[in-house]
């Protein structure tokens, strides 16, 4: 019912486009994390052989 009422009031395109932000925005924050930890666990691996 709520979620109804703030589609009528904003435009369809506003809402796809903060909804495709929002996800762009998680999607990265998702990468640097695993990018990051992958980074950390090869370096944990290196100090380990040598």
């Amino acid at each position: 019912m709520f979620e109804l009422e703030a589609e009528i009031k904003t435009p369809s395109h506003m809402i796809v486009y903060r909804n495709y932000f929002i996800i762009s925005m998680c999607a990265c924050v998702c990468i640097l994390i695993i990018v990051f930890f992958y980074d950390m666990y090869r370096a944990y691996q290196l100090t380990l052989e040598h």
